[in-house]
């Protein structure tokens, strides 16, 4: 940048940033609910397992409109995954997508771990969860009981850890998609000579002047190379198996790409037009065959420029073995050759030196000092063993359930941001107020809940609409922040009494009507039982 122009860039840059600041306080005075000082939590208890972003933000609305909460988290502090990652882990996403409670303003666009946990633990003191928070208290087992059979509308009754003495009216079930890290188990790791290390482990490793092998495909991996740059790694190569699309961190195109409908369609061929022809441009040959609406993207506006500039290499192709001096790699191709083939003799040097020498395919030993396992982690919701089989059994398994959060034999069981797994979408923004209310809502107004086989009805639907196939149990494995939305809407257009609440579920505003509805509870469900029961004779 000129510096004749940065003053003014500088001050223009300190007043999007101020207007951004003042519309999120704008948000902050019209949605975020009151904090309950002493309000009597009489609704109802719910269980929340989990502490991370997801957790805390559900045991606030849950405060804050009344129901009684407990918090079960394994760990000693909140935060879940924010609390594990590097110093240097980020939003992929802009913040303006990713307020995951209505009482946040954000100071960056794109707010690193700190600014993260940090928000985490003021809602966590703020909605007075600290005495409502159990750590280091494992969930072991999750029981219902009370009810015969899932068509029974009495209220469930659910325990925990066989612990009688305490009931819950419903369950949260908020234990991420990230858990413990993953290795990936690679021949002749014994005989590697250098270190390895999981790219959750970046802030203490020393990789300055070595030679950096990073063995993955995804945003930790392209995390992991940006940072091993920055610490002035001598070089940095990324080995991938599979393709990642890669997009341009960028508010207005990432909304855009998020309001397609969760599939893909022809409309979907420009946003890959766009980002062939002007983002990856000499090396689109390294932008996936498959559609950007298939699988989660990585957001990144810098990795592609370390590519074209010689400071990284990616390689394309399957890892043979670890020797003791680095990896032998089966490579297809690598970032080096593309570029050189596209552009010749105005690639820089070290491209074109690197495309000659460790060009093509075929097997090629990558020397490396230091190996970066970015093999991602282990999804909680496919390894943990609390929850009855019964609720999460095959076909209706998560994601495939109601709205992809409630299973379908029981709506006061909330599988919240723990289910999804790929999504041009993003996991922490408005929806967790909009399901957690949606689960108030059923609690407090019985007749609102949907009985279990219209829930697998709705599974069926979504399933059939997006995939034509009518045995099809996959559609809700990818989904985009239009689906989302689209869900939402359906919510109330297939049982019109939801409208009564749509205030209260779309934007948390207090509602009268279920406050009354909650403490009659047990007298609609009284009614209910018996016009259950005069259709029945």
């Amino acid at each position: 940048m000129h510096q004749s122009i940065r003053p003014f860039t500088n001050w223009f840059v300190n007043l999007l940033l101020g207007l951004y600041i003042i519309g999120q306080r704008v948000v902050v005075w019209l949605f975020a609910p009151k904090v309950p000082h002493n309000r009597p939590l009489k609704n109802g208890k719910i269980a929340v397992i989990g502490a991370g972003i997801s957790g805390i933000a559900a045991a606030s609305h849950c405060v804050a409109h009344g129901w009684d909460v407990v918090i079960f988290e394994s760990k000693k502090d909140v935060g879940g995954i924010w609390a594990d990652v590097n110093s240097t882990s980020g939003l992929q996403i802009h913040s303006t997508l990713y307020r995951f409670f209505p009482d946040l303003v954000w100071k960056n666009g794109y707010p690193h771990q700190a600014e993260i946990l940090d928000n985490v633990k003021r809602i966590w003191k703020k909605y007075r969860l600290q005495n409502k928070t159990r750590f280091a208290t494992k969930v072991a087992k999750l029981e219902r009981k009370n009810k015969e059979n899932d068509d029974d509308i009495s209220p469930s009754r659910w325990y925990i850890n066989d612990d009688e003495s305490e009931h819950f009216d419903a369950v949260i079930v908020a234990i991420g998609t990230c858990g413990k890290p993953q290795f990936a188990k690679v021949e002749g790791l014994d005989n590697f000579k250098g270190k390895v290390a999981h790219s959750s482990e970046l802030d203490n490793l020393d990789v300055k002047g070595k030679r950096v092998v990073v063995i993955g495909g995804g945003a930790s991996a392209v995390e992991a190379v940006e940072t091993a740059i920055k610490k002035g790694s001598a070089t940095c190569d990324l080995l991938t198996r599979s393709d990642k699309w890669i997009i341009p961190r960028n508010f207005f195109f990432e909304a855009v790409l998020s309001m397609f409908p969760g599939r893909e369609i022809l409309l979907s061929k420009l946003p890959e037009f766009y980002l062939r022809t002007f983002f990856y441009r000499e090396l689109k040959d390294l932008s996936p065959r498959f559609g950007v609406h298939t699988s989660t993207p990585v957001v990144n506006s810098e990795f592609l420029d370390l590519l074209r500039s010689g400071k990284a290499t990616q390689r394309r192709g399957e890892v043979v073995k670890m020797t003791p001096n680095g990896i032998l790699f089966e490579q297809r191709d690598s970032s080096d050759e593309i570029i050189f083939n596209k552009i010749g003799k105005a690639a820089p040097k070290v491209v074109e030196e690197r495309a000659k020498s460790s060009g093509g395919n075929g097997n090629k030993e990558i020397q490396a000092d230091v190996v970066i396992m970015a093999t991602g982690f282990e999804r909680p919701i496919e390894v943990q063993e609390f929850v009855p089989e019964r609720y999460v059994e095959a076909p209706f398994s998560p994601p495939n359930i109601y709205m992809q959060v409630f299973s379908v034999k029981d709506s006061s069981l909330m599988f919240l941001n723990c289910t999804f797994k790929n999504a041009v979408a993003t996991a922490g923004h408005v929806h967790l107020g909009i399901y957690t209310r949606i689960l108030l809502t059923f609690l407090g107004d019985p007749s609102t809940s949907p009985y279990p086989e219209l829930m697998q009805v709705w599974v069926r639907f979504i399933n059939l609409w997006k995939t034509s196939d009518p045995k099809s149990v996959t559609a809700l494995t990818f989904i985009t922040y239009f689906e989302l939305m689209l869900w939402f809407g359906m919510f109330f257009l297939f049982n019109p009494w939801r409208f009564r609440y749509i205030l209260f579920v779309l934007f948390g505003w207090e509602s009268t009507l279920l406050q009354k509805k909650a403490e009659k509870r047990e007298e609609i469900l009284e009614k209910m039982k018996k016009n259950e029961q005069k259709k029945t004779k």
